[in-house]
């Protein structure tokens, strides 16, 4: 136990490694509102942290909508929304970490 506890102390932290994924889509009065997990598989602790969506419909533009986590820890998973006037079901939805900063 303590050779694992001196390991961990001496390894460094990796840096932050973020992906985003699509959890679910919900039917809202306003559109569509998709839930989205970000995962650290990184050790350090990643802050505002940026997410864009951009969804493209069989027809019609593509509409973005983006958002912000305060922080997402290293090995963590943290959870945002985001809303659309289409449904996500119906094109293609490209979802990006665009950035973070240190803590």
């Amino acid at each position: 136990m303590l050779i694992v506890l001196v390991l961990a102390a001496l390894t460094p932290a990796s840096p932050p490694e973020l992906s985003a994924r699509a959890a679910s889509v919900t039917s809202v009065p306003s559109g569509f509102r998709v839930e989205i997990e970000v995962a650290n598989t990184g050790r350090q602790t990643a802050a505002s942290v940026e997410v864009e969506g951009v969804l493209t419909p069989p027809a019609g533009a593509p509409e973005t909508a983006a958002a912000t986590l305060d922080y997402v820890p290293g090995g963590g998973v943290e959870t945002l929304h985001l809303l659309f006037r289409e449904d996500p079901h119906q094109g293609r939805l490209e979802l990006t970490v665009r950035g973070w900063s240190e803590p």
